[in-house]
């Protein structure tokens, strides 16, 4: 780290997103995408900058 960036003493929360693995935070993202946007494929795919393919592909894995 940057020596002038400070560093947190605090303990993380539990809820803290910092120490989740990258593919539940990716899980997480995209489920909250999801849901904002009504459940719309189209959009949330398009918040994302992803294919509604991939999406699609995503939340099958999510459901399984």
């Amino acid at each position: 780290f940057p020596a002038d960036m400070p560093q947190s003493t605090a303990q993380p929360r539990l809820d803290d997103d910092s120490q989740l693995s990258l593919s539940e935070l990716e899980s997480r993202h995209i489920q909250k995408v999801y849901n904002a946007s009504g459940r719309s494929q189209s959009k949330a795919a398009a918040i994302l900058g992803i294919t509604t393919r991939t999406l699609y592909t995503k939340l099958k894995s999510l459901n399984d």
